[in-house]
C-alpha cells in the first residue's frame, strides 16, 4: 500500500511539474511571438482564430527572408502585403471583408521543405501564399532555429516549446553560466526523439532548388490556395541565373494558370540599397515594407479574382 502511494505521489508531481512547465512555456510565448519568436503552433505572430466567411487570409512561408529575422512579427512582408492590399480594397461601398496575415516563414527551413511547411499548415486555408526563397546557398548562422520542427514534440503534436530557448539566451544576456546551464538542460531535454534532417551541400544544383520551390506552388494550389513565387533580392549573392530559372520554371510548368504569379525582387533597384538591409543579410521594417510594395500588386490581381 505505501508503494503504491509513493508511486501515485510521485506520478501526481511529474503531471503536475510537466502542466507549471507548460504555463510558463505559453506565458514565454506569449511574450516573444510579437518580437523575435513563433507562437505555440510554431509561426510568427499571434495564434490565427477561425477563419470568417469574409476573412481574405494572406501567408508567407520561405526560411529567413520570409520569417523576418531582427525585426518584429508586424514588420515583416506579409503584414506590410497585408496593409497595401487592405488600403487598396477596403474602401467604402465595397464589400465588407477582413483581410489578414500569417507569417509562416521559419529560420533555417529549407526549400525542399517548403511544400511539406504548407501541408502542415493547411488548416489555416490562406487565400493566397507567397513563396519566399532564401537565396540558393543561404544558411542561417548566429541565431536560433525556429521553431525546432524536428523535436519529436512539434512532430507529435504541432507545438513549438520555446522556454529552453529563452531562458538559454536570457542566461547568455545576463552573462549567467547557471541560468544558460539551465537553458541548454531544458533545451537537450525538448530535444529528446529530435529526428534531424539530412544536411544539405551548399552548392546544391540548381535544378534542386527549383524543383522544391515548383513543388511548393503544387502543394500550394492543391490546398485551395493562389500562390505568388518571390524571387528573392539577395545582395550577397545577387545570382541572377538562379532568379532567370526560377521565371522559367513558373512560366512552363504553371503557363497561364490563373492562380500562379511571379515577382522578382531582384530586378528592382530600390531592394539594392543598402538602407533598407541589417548587415546585409536581413531586411529591416523598411526594407520588407519595400519588398511587400512589390508584391502586393500580384496579391491584389488575385484576391480581386476570389469568389466573393
Amino acid at each position: 500500500m505505501t508503494k503504491r502511494i509513493i508511486v501515485t505521489l510521485v506520478l501526481e508531481a511529474i503531471v503536475l511539474a510537466c502542466l507549471l512547465t507548460l504555463a510558463l512555456d505559453m506565458r514565454a510565448h506569449n511574450r516573444v511571438e510579437r518580437l523575435g519568436g513563433v507562437n505555440i503552433w510554431g509561426y510568427r505572430g499571434p495564434v490565427m482564430q477561425q477563419k470568417a466567411s469574409n476573412e481574405i487570409r494572406i501567408a508567407t512561408i520561405g526560411g529567413d527572408l520570409a520569417f523576418g529575422w531582427g525585426v518584429a512579427a508586424s514588420e515583416t512582408l506579409v503584414y506590410g502585403i497585408r496593409q497595401f492590399v487592405a488600403l487598396a480594397l477596403d474602401v467604402r461601398g465595397s464589400q465588407l471583408r477582413r483581410f489578414t496575415a500569417v507569417d509562416l516563414g521559419a529560420l533555417g527551413l529549407e526549400p525542399a521543405g517548403y511544400a511539406a511547411w504548407i501541408r502542415h499548415f493547411a488548416y489555416l486555408r490562406p487565400d493566397v501564399i507567397c513563396i519566399v526563397p532564401d537565396a540558393r546557398g543561404h544558411r542561417t548562422a548566429g541565431v536560433s532555429i525556429q521553431p525546432d520542427r524536428h523535436s519529436a514534440i512539434f512532430r507529435a503534436f504541432g507545438y513549438a516549446p520555446i522556454l529552453p530557448l529563452v531562458v538559454e539566451e536570457k542566461g547568455a544576456l545576463l552573462h549567467s553560466a547557471p541560468v544558460r546551464a539551465i537553458g541548454s538542460i531544458a533545451m537537450a531535454l525538448s530535444r529528446i526523439g529530435a529526428v534531424d534532417p539530412p544536411s544539405i551541400a551548399v552548392d546544391e544544383p540548381r535544378s534542386f532548388y527549383v524543383d522544391a520551390i515548383r513543388n511548393a506552388v503544387q502543394a500550394a494550389l492543391a490546398n485551395g490556395s493562389a500562390a505568388v513565387v518571390v524571387a528573392p533580392p539577395d545582395p550577397a549573392s545577387a545570382d541572377e541565373a538562379d532568379r532567370d530559372a526560377l521565371a522559367a520554371m513558373v512560366t512552363t510548368a504553371f503557363a497561364g494558370h490563373p492562380r500562379v504569379r511571379f515577382v522578382d525582387l531582384g530586378r528592382q533597384p530600390d531592394m539594392a540599397d543598402a538602407a533598407i538591409w541589417l548587415d546585409g543579410v536581413a531586411l529591416s521594417a523598411a526594407g520588407h515594407a519595400t519588398a511587400a510594395s512589390h508584391v502586393t500588386p500580384d496579391v491584389l490581381d488575385l484576391v480581386r479574382k476570389l469568389p466573393s
